[in-house]
């Protein structure tokens, strides 16, 4: 085990803090269950819409500018390390790639178990894959499966979050599996496809049969969430690839990194 749980309450980088900011302002300010809506920087949007893959377009408020974060590639190993550790985030070592595509390296590679959540003392959510992942993108998405989407999880159906199933994050492919295109973010650990959830009392929402409106609303909001953290978000509706899971990249988009992907 390479990070045993050390000081779980700590604050997490500037870095991700902005990220927490930047993904109320894209939905989790307020949510109205009863309604079926997401209030999202004072503009509100039926989450239906959003249920049914439809790419929606809202004017939100334009968050402080900051300073440019470090490529995932430029980020020290034992730095992120050591943050996942504060954070409460515990994995494991992920070992050498067997992949011999120079390409599909992974900066600081490292396999995601669980992360705590510090809202509910002793309680953990569980990465049920245990996805090979850059340290870069374990940090970001343990922290918004514990800061938005259990909170979310919790609002909507008072039961906790305790796993998210999220595929083997690290496989070396073209994206979409489509011979001649790209390579996909996967391809160096920067990606994962958020298939389940699993809620207390063995409570299960899966992405392509929600089953009910409330799991709908979930997986609407968390969509909505994810598209002011991460840089490419695709779900169903979007294509047939992604008829079955929310992927989630920090693969760097646009001339200056900015640009995002959400449908």
């Amino acid at each position: 085990m390479v990070g045993a749980l050390l000081h779980p309450q700590t604050q997490p980088s500037p870095q991700l803090a902005g990220d927490r900011t930047r993904a109320r302002l894209a939905g989790c300010i307020v949510m109205n269950a009863r309604k079926g809506s997401l209030m999202m920087g004072g503009a509100v949007v039926v989450v239906s819409s959003l249920a049914a893959g439809a790419q929606t377009t809202t004017d939100l408020p334009t968050p402080p500018r900051r300073a440019e974060a470090p490529a995932a590639s430029a980020i020290s190993q034992d730095d992120c390390l050591e943050r996942l550790k504060r954070g409460g985030i515990v994995i494991e070592a992920a070992g050498a790639s067997s992949q011999s595509n120079a390409a599909c390296e992974i900066a600081s590679p490292v396999t995601l178990v669980s992360v705590v959540d510090s809202k509910i003392s002793g309680l953990s959510i569980a990465f049920s894959d245990r996805p090979r992942v850059s340290c870069a993108m374990a940090e970001k998405f343990a922290y918004f499966s514990r800061d938005i989407v259990a909170p979310l999880a919790r609002g909507i159906f008072d039961r906790d979050l305790v796993a998210i199933s999220t595929g083997p994050g690290h496989e070396c492919r073209p994206r979409n599996r489509q011979s001649g295109a790209k390579l996909s973010s996967h391809g160096q650990g920067n990606a994962l496809d958020v298939s389940a959830m699993e809620l207390s009392g063995r409570f299960k929402i899966t992405i392509e049969n929600p089953g009910n409106p409330a799991a709908e609303r979930l997986i609407a909001g968390i969509r909505a969430a994810a598209c002011g953290v991460f840089n490419t978000v695709l779900g169903p509706g979007s294509d047939a690839a992604h008829r079955d899971h929310i992927h989630l990249d920090i693969e760097v988009r646009g001339r200056d990194g900015r640009s995002k992907l959400c449908q």
